[in-house]
């Protein structure tokens, strides 16, 4: 009679128990979002109603804005300071602070432009992630220490640093889906787009078409890898003789995770590539 003799760490079958849930809804909340890019019909500025919009141009300042970290000309920029923290077993990188160009910026095609407000938005745009190290200090330090971060008395701890900026490039073409309101006043800056209470606000530097087939393989990819976590998941657990109320509830974490998640916009309902 055959015997497996293959051993399967209990964390390792609690990671794909609660993991594989969380992958199939986050697919799943991907295709929804790529269905309604798709059934949202594409406006030009001027002629664009007021509700949910789905615009293309490209980004344009308000002033002249360089990103702090890569310098380069952009309309807007964020940037995550994160350390790398450890618990004895573990290593994971914390965000211990967050900042932007806390402004906003225009999107113009050839008939107009219209102002974006882009916070709270899932951004796809340029992302570099720079290690505060020897070689970068020089150049980092004024910036961290402008921030409130003693980068110096870190290092002098064994800290390592590492700052993770978002940039809206210049002239950078862009793709917006979101919430197009009046401003009051009279001008060419008499709308905005913001985010939409409890909906989908997408701002991206590639074209739409760029933007939906790149959903299409991460809602593959999530669908059917976190499908076949969960499958593997229980099929290790039922031969390590875990109880079937153990099962079922470490999967029923791994959905509310997911929800819980969502609700607060927080990781990976956000993700920026």
């Amino acid at each position: 009679m055959y015997s497996s003799n293959v051993h399967v760490s209990g964390q390792l079958i609690a990671f794909l128990l609660i993991g594989g849930p969380m992958a199939v809804l986050w697919g799943l909340s991907k295709l929804g979002e790529k269905r309604l890019i798709e059934n949202t019909p594409r406006s030009k500025v001027r002629s664009a109603a007021m509700g949910l919009v789905e615009l293309a141009g490209i980004a344009q300042s308000k002033a002249p804005l360089k990103a702090p970290v890569s310098g380069l000309a952009c309309c807007w920029w964020h940037c995550r300071v994160q350390e790398l923290r450890s618990d004895g077993k573990n290593s994971h990188w914390e965000t211990i602070r967050e900042t932007d160009a806390r402004t906003l910026f225009y999107l113009r095609d050839e008939t107009a432009g219209v102002l974006v407000d882009p916070q709270g938005a899932e951004l796809r745009v340029l992302t570099n992630t720079t290690a505060v190290d020897s070689a970068t200090r020089t150049l980092l330090g004024p910036v961290l220490q402008g921030w409130g971060i003693d980068d110096l008395r870190r290092f002098s701890l064994g800290g390592r640093l590492r700052i993770i900026e978002q940039v809206i490039a210049e002239c950078a073409p862009l793709f917006v889906l979101g919430e197009l309101i009046p401003l009051s006043g009279a001008g060419p800056d008499t709308m905005m787009i913001k985010a939409p209470v409890g909906g989908d606000f997408i701002i991206a530097t590639e074209s739409p078409q760029e933007f939906v087939q790149s959903l299409q393989w991460t809602i593959s990819l999530a669908l059917l890898g976190g499908a076949g976590a969960g499958v593997l998941g229980v099929y290790a657990a039922v031969l390590s003789r875990w109880s079937a109320f153990f099962i079922i509830g470490l999967l029923a974490i791994g959905y509310g995770l997911s929800f819980l998640i969502r609700k607060k916009g927080a990781l990976p309902w956000r993700l920026s590539f």
